[in-house]
């Protein structure tokens, strides 16, 4: 073990050992009457075990930190796959301008970028322009009709908020245009078209 890594890891032990010390509540979950019952000698050995285990589950949650990463990471990966080997009418790309109904007022959004393909729903961040307010949408494509929604519709979920814009091939071909509204949701326009076999 490299002296760095030697530094690094008593660092990160006094680290833990301070916080524990400096907590309100005792080690171990002790009631105040446990803890006082013990020996100086007992406290000790009672605050390296809560040392430990606020160690473990550190590293725990950094592993399951890094699982979420890498199946996000591969998620990402199977969907550029998806959108590339998408044949003509598979895939459409499309741009939403508006306002979205955040904290309970209309709010003027950054262009929301659309790019999927039939069969898939794409995750989407909604961003204000004047605020920190945002929120996620869910866009999916049938070939006929995009669709975004408050909700992901395969969770068929009661009730769902969505603006639609339906129309032919041969309109998504040349590009199509059109408003959208739905209420408390998103209004605006959007505009779709169909990308080139496996273009950007």
């Amino acid at each position: 073990m490299s002296l760095k890594k030697v530094v690094t890891n008593i660092s990160y032990l006094a680290l833990i050992f301070t916080l524990v010390a400096c907590s309100s509540r005792y080690p171990l979950d002790m009631t105040e009457e446990e803890w006082l019952s013990l020996s100086a000698e007992q406290r000790v050995n009672v605050r390296a075990q809560q040392a430990a285990l606020d160690i473990k589950q550190a590293e725990e949650r950094r592993a399951a930190a890094e699982a979420r990463q890498a199946a996000a990471e591969a998620e990402a990966l199977e969907y550029r796959s998806a959108l590339q080997s998408a044949s003509y009418g598979q895939r459409v790309q499309c741009t939403l301008n508006g306002e979205a109904y955040l904290r309970g007022e209309w709010k003027v959004i950054e262009p929301i970028a659309i790019d999927t393909v039939v069969g898939r729903t794409l995750e989407v961040d909604v961003f204000s322009q004047h605020s920190r307010h945002s929120a996620q949408v869910y866009a999916s494509f049938d070939g006929q009709r995009v669709q975004v929604c408050d909700r992901d519709t395969s969770s068929r979920r009661a009730y769902t908020r969505c603006v639609v814009l339906a129309a032919t091939q041969r309109q998504f071909h040349s590009g199509v245009s059109s408003s959208v509204m739905a209420s408390d949701f998103l209004r605006g326009t959007m505009r779709c078209d169909l990308p080139l076999r496996g273009g950007w």
